[in-house]
């Protein structure tokens, strides 16, 4: 038998948070002209790295600006 209630066998383990992120900036109602550059900023906790994408369509469509961005950085700088 695999398991013997005479001498169950004890082991501990940590059951650890969801990965978390925050869009800081933008955060609503910016007006970015097209020529000047623009942080993108977050917070995150447990992410490895980030794909940023844009939409200009509601989110219909998406276009990437940038995969595999660390997210430690919690910063992009933006080209527009």
């Amino acid at each position: 038998a695999l398991y013997n209630a005479a001498s169950p066998v004890n082991r501990s383990f940590e059951v650890t948070g969801l990965p978390e992120l925050a869009l800081t900036s933008p955060n609503g109602g910016e007006v970015w002209l097209w020529g000047t550059q623009q942080a993108i900023t977050w917070t995150s906790d447990r992410v490895n790295a980030v794909t940023i994408e844009y939409s200009t369509n509601a989110g219909t469509s998406w276009t990437t600006l940038a995969s595999n961005v660390a997210a430690s950085s919690g910063t992009y700088s933006w080209q527009i």
